[in-house]
């Protein structure tokens, strides 16, 4: 495998960790959101559970009001009934006073009246402050009864949201692991691969180890020759030189034997 193979492999396996890292921080992103949106959505839950115990004890508030102004209609009824018995004793009174002559009676029949009509506007009043409360409860109780229904409206509306919220981000994290899980998958098969490159890797190396060793031990075997030739060559150049020297010596040997006898005659 050449150096643009492995470098080519290399920034694959980086490109697939980096993705791995951004697939793996965008799912923990997701499952804190989900868990945030649980977290609100228990706490609208528990909002409107509030609020449902809030409504009861309105309604029960409105029920005893409604039981009051039950009670305050009976006793206003009852009071008109009374002031009409005593608008009718006062015209009996009068048609009495009309008849009878005697000024001690008149007198007494007098402050029966006075006394009548004292009670009579005292109980009035009393009708008069028991309908405004009545009217003001109502307009206070139709208020809070809009505030709560639409508290009510926005918690479901909340809930509604985070549920809608809490499901995209269910598939969202589902479709993250699927895709992490993909490439897990091709991690495994990457790696068999790099396996298998990095054997076939060590298999080319070791070859080319032993090729190398050949070829050291081929130079070293035609070394060996060259200094084996060059060897026999300087030999036989020796061999040459003394050869040569040695028939100069045998010339030489002849030419000095001539010569001895011609000395010796000369004595």
């Amino acid at each position: 495998m050449n150096t643009r193979s492995k470098s080519a492999l290399k920034s694959a396996l980086k490109a697939s960790h980096d993705f791995d890292n951004i697939m793996y921080s965008k799912m923990l992103e997701l499952e804190n959101k989900l868990r945030e949106t649980e977290l609100e959505l228990a706490i609208a839950t528990e909002k409107l559970a509030i609020y449902d115990d809030k409504i009861k004890d309105k309604n029960e508030i409105i029920e005893a009001f409604k039981q009051s102004n039950n009670v305050t209609n009976r006793i206003v009824k009852k009071l008109e009934e009374e002031v009409s018995t005593l608008r009718q004793e006062k015209i009996d009174r009068s048609q009495e006073l009309e008849t009878n002559t005697n000024n001690s009676s008149d007198t007494k029949l007098k402050s029966t009246i006075v006394f009548l009509k004292e009670g009579l506007k005292e109980k009035q009043l009393v009708i008069a402050h028991l309908e405004a409360q009545i009217k003001e409860n109502a307009k206070k109780d139709k208020e809070n009864s809009k505030i709560i229904k639409s508290q009510i409206a926005s918690l479901q509306n909340q809930m509604k949201q985070s549920t809608e919220s809490l499901e995209k981000n269910k598939v969202l994290i589902s479709s993250l692991k699927a895709q992490i899980n993909e490439k897990d998958q091709l991690n495994c098969k990457n790696i068999k691969l790099i396996t298998s490159l990095k054997a076939e890797i060590k298999e080319i190396d070791d070859q080319r180890t032993f090729l190398m060793l050949d070829l050291g031990l081929e130079k070293c075997k035609t070394k060996e020759k060259d200094d084996q030739l060059n060897n026999q060559a300087a030999t036989i150049m020796n061999l040459k030189t003394y050869q040569k020297k040695l028939e100069e010596t045998q010339r030489r040997i002849p030419s000095e034997s001539e010569s001895e006898p011609q000395i010796s005659k000369t004595f």
